[in-house]
């Protein structure tokens, strides 16, 4: 008797495999095709940067650019290379100074515009102030660059000295 309840406990568990992976083939080949959710999301990218670091504009002693009898003197630098990129519309890059009373004109411009797509321009020269003014304006889901031109415009009659600015570029939206 006893091996026939070993044989009916044998016959038993093997059944039961037997259904479980007859069970088990069955989800496996049920399931040929499944689904998965993926979110994507872009946002607003706006970057910005400047080289070089610094410029230092100066009026020699010895001058070239000054003549006699005229009392203003003036020096431009054009190495500064502003670049920038934004997949937003309309953008604009505005610039400002830190120095709230300077003694000297600093004017500043963009020129040799490159941008992809194109679209970017330049507005005149102007003096740069402590408030935010715009320097390159109708960018737009582009990337590009120009050199910025900085002037100092010195007269004779205000004597020597030296100041500094510190010139904030930012990208912000705006034609």
């Amino acid at each position: 008797m006893k091996t026939k309840s070993t044989v009916q406990k044998f016959n038993y568990v093997l059944i039961t495999l037997s259904i479980f992976i007859v069970f088990l083939t069955q989800i496996t080949w049920a399931q040929k095709t499944v689904r998965h959710n993926v979110a994507v999301i872009v946002n607003t990218v706006s970057v910005i940067s400047v080289t070089p670091g610094s410029v230092t504009l100066t009026i020699p002693s010895v001058s070239a650019v000054m003549t006699a009898g005229v009392d203003q003197m003036s020096v431009t630098d054009q190495s500064t290379l502003l670049k920038w990129g934004t997949n937003a519309t309309p953008m604009r890059v505005t610039i400002a100074t830190n120095n709230g009373s300077p003694k000297y004109t600093l004017q500043i411009q963009a020129i040799n515009i490159s941008a992809t797509p194109s679209g970017a321009s330049a507005v005149s020269p102007f003096t740069v102030s402590t408030t935010a003014q715009t320097l390159v304006t109708g960018l737009g889901k582009s990337q590009g660059s120009c050199n910025v031109v900085y002037t100092l415009n010195a007269l004779a009659s205000q004597g020597t000295g030296n100041e500094s600015h510190q010139i904030t570029y930012t990208i912000t939206s705006g034609s």
